[in-house]
């Protein structure tokens, strides 16, 4: 391997195609790689999920500990995570916004199922209200356990994409849905219907930003055709 004499910040990114999640003699042998010229792999989660596997292909590698990389689980480009990060820590003082999302990835339906099954339910008063929040208090700290609640910060520094209207945005809202039950359910089912709505999203969206673009261009075409003829 050729060595260069290099300051400043290094950032290596890119789909290296070797899982490192798996327990193989090319992983190990790039993790050492990595580690032994004082880099870090900023990357720990998956970033090629489908249906019947997950994999760490893609890689972020610095020497900057404090790039913040974000494995975005939606939306994704097929079955690929995209990744983002900052390269600022701190960005004009301002007060970072995060959505509380439960984390599906390390779910147990079975044990889910049979700590259900254990539960002794107070079933024996005639209120509702009372029954009803004997269900939920338990509910809530079986979902605790299983589902946590996770912060996912908003990338409030992404251009708005002015073609996205309210129609496409409920769409993404359902994919978006739809993609936590199959990580959920693993049904083959559920998994067609996500990867109808999220080809439906593309398209969607591809019509509507070349719309958008066409009739600027119609737009300054007769804008044009006007200055010219004053």
């Amino acid at each position: 391997m050729r060595r260069w004499n290099l300051t400043g910040d290094i950032i290596g990114i890119g789909d290296f195609n070797i899982d490192l999640k798996s327990d193989t003699y090319y992983a190990k042998k790039c993790v050492k790689l990595i580690n032994n010229n004082g880099l870090h792999l900023l990357v720990k989660y998956y970033t090629k999920i489908t249906k019947d596997s997950a994999a760490l292909i893609d890689y972020v590698i610095t020497n900057n500990k404090n790039i913040k990389p974000y494995v975005n689980l939606t939306p994704k480009i097929l079955d690929y995570s995209i990744i983002t990060w900052e390269l600022e820590e701190v960005r004009e003082n301002k007060v970072k916004t995060y959505l509380h999302r439960r984390s599906y990835k390390s779910n147990d339906v079975d044990n889910f199922q049979r700590t259900l099954l254990k539960t002794v339910w107070n079933n024996n008063s005639p209120d509702v209200n009372f029954l009803a929040a004997k269900f939920l208090e338990p509910t809530k700290e079986f979902m605790s356990n299983h589902c946590p609640t996770v912060k996912i910060p908003v990338d409030e520094s992404r251009p708005v994409k002015q073609w996205l209207n309210e129609e496409i945005e409920d769409i993404i809202k359902k994919r978006d849905r739809s993609y936590q039950i199959v990580v959920f359910t693993k049904s083959h089912q559920k998994w067609m219907e996500y990867k109808t709505l999220r080809n439906q999203v593309i398209s969607r969206l591809r019509s509507s930003e070349k719309s958008f673009y066409f009739n600027i261009l119609i737009n300054y075409q007769v804008s044009l055709k006007i200055s010219r003829a004053d």
